[in-house]
């Protein structure tokens, strides 16, 4: 839907960062053994149902879904489902419509009711035909014996029921507890342009796919979930309650409460993967939270791609975004002589790229202040210009990397850290690159490896600039990691 694999996690837009961020989730549906939902149903005199639940339609389309199944287990049109209002001196119990309850153990709940109003209006029409309840059916609209060739409408068979003073009006009644809580699924993926100046974060497209068992009614499904996203994101990056030094709420109104407007959350698209749940109403399991629950991890990532930071607290201001961000610099070390390859060793093409050439493309996708590299061929410089990088021109390879990290440093002052990286790793990740920049901090190396095997590449603070500037010889960096 969003073109994943098309597109660059982090692209450099000049003013402002476009980046992707993904997001995956779960959530259940209904408490098991605690949420309990009660239904009653009733045949009326003219053939008309009403359907009294004890879940409060908050605008998610919960009557209108309960009322579809219970047409589809009387098979009726849903029109001759009439859904009663709640109210607490007449309704159901139920413990209420939260917890993603109202579909998953209501719905079931309209299940059992209609079967158990389904067998009385059998019983009772085996009297009225005067034949066995095994030989009638029922199709929704008539009532059949077929093999005595007797029927008779629904309509009529009602009216039968309260007229001569019977009175007698058909009740289905049943009450759902699950034993279990099945989670639905979301997957969402946030695009997201993030200004250089001011951190401030547009969102630019949020495409997300949802896994709620059967979908009873798409379009109700639709609308909850972009309601559900949209909710999602006012608590990303706008909604904040704040409190003065006494107490008081300071946001204790919609001109200082932000909710975000539709022009602020961007293009919203949605798609549902299908599956069955054996223990749901047709199959089906929630949607009402999992769909809130997305927005929060994929804008942070999204952020954090375009910034080298995340934001851990909610929501993700533009303030937090520029104190979180750090400037780094990235260094590519390519002075070598290649004195063990039979020709230079970073020219060397593996399939058509050459391995220079694969790092080069790697650094552009990072969020760094600068990029440089360190060469002294002339190869290896053309091509690193040619790709935006900085030359720092190291005149005296023989004395070892050390002297290319020295320059570095002389040339990176003003950086709060320098991410050092070699050139002849063609298998190294974009991802793990990413990975050491969200991690940089003030105090900490970071670097791949683990305990004493430290190893390319290397983030440093500033704080260790005057022991990088110390190094000599072929030795590197990692006796400083070591000494840490």
């Amino acid at each position: 839907m969003i073109d994943w694999k098309n597109k660059p996690l982090r692209k450099d837009m000049g003013d402002k960062v476009r980046s992707l961020g993904v997001a995956l989730s779960m959530q259940g549906s209904g408490i098991a053994n605690v949420d309990i939902a009660s239904v009653i149903i009733k045949l009326m005199d003219d053939g008309f149902y009403t359907l009294a639940i004890g879940a409060t339609d908050m605008g998610t389309g919960c009557d209108t879904i309960l009322a579809q199944m219970a047409a589809e287990c009387l098979e009726c049109d849903v029109d001759q489902i009439i859904t009663q209002p709640v109210d607490t001196d007449s309704s159901p119990y139920d413990t209420g419509s939260y917890a993603s309850a109202s579909t998953y153990v209501t719905g079931m709940a309209v299940v059992k009711a209609c079967d158990e109003l389904k067998q009385k209006l059998i019983k009772e029409a085996s009297v009225l035909l005067d034949t066995k309840e095994e030989y009638i059916t029922f199709d929704g609209q008539r009532i059949m014996a077929v093999e005595e060739g007797k029927e008779i409408s629904l309509k009529d068979f009602a009216n039968k029921c309260f007229e001569g003073g019977k009175g007698k009006a058909l009740i289905g009644e049943a009450s759902h507890v699950s034993p279990t809580s099945p989670p639905p699924f979301m997957a969402g993926i946030a695009e997201v342009d993030v200004d250089k100046l001011t951190g401030e974060i547009s969102i630019v497209d949020y495409v997300a796919v949802v896994d709620c068992g059967t979908v009873i009614n798409t379009n109700l499904a639709r609308v909850q979930t972009e309601g559900g996203i949209a909710q999602g994101i006012g608590m990303a990056l706008y909604e904040d309650v704040t409190y003065s030094s006494k107490g008081k709420m300071r946001n204790n109104s919609f001109l200082q409460y932000k909710i975000p407007t539709r022009m602020d959350v961007g293009k919203i698209r949605v798609d549902f993967e299908s599956s069955y749940e054996n223990s749901g109403p047709f199959g089906a399991k929630s949607i009402g939270e999992v769909v809130i629950n997305t927005p929060s991890p994929a804008l942070a990532s999204a952020v954090a791609h375009a910034s080298a930071g995340y934001v851990r607290t909610l929501p993700i201001t533009a303030e937090k975004v520029l104190m979180k961000k750090m400037k780094n610099s990235l260094v590519i070390l390519a002075a070598g002589n290649s004195s063990r390859f039979p020709e230079h060793k970073l020219l060397y093409k593996i399939n058509t790229t050459c391995m220079l050439e694969i790092a080069l493309q790697k650094g552009k996708q990072l969020p760094v202040s600068k990029r440089y590299v360190v060469a002294q061929h002339e190869q290896v410089e053309k091509l690193a210009l040619s790709y935006g990088y900085e030359i720092i021109h190291n005149k005296h390879p023989e004395k070892g990397i050390s002297h290319s990290i020295v320059l570095a440093v002389n040339s990176c002052k003003e950086d709060d850290g320098i991410l050092f990286m070699v050139a002849d790793q063609p298998l190294l990740k974009e991802t793990t690159l990413q990975n050491i920049l969200e991690k940089a901090d003030e105090k900490h190396i970071v670097c791949v490896g683990n305990h004493d095997n430290f190893q390319n590449p290397m983030l440093f603070p500033k704080r260790y600039y005057e022991e990088l500037l110390q190094l000599q010889g072929d030795k590197g960096a990692k006796k400083i990691c070591l000494c840490t």
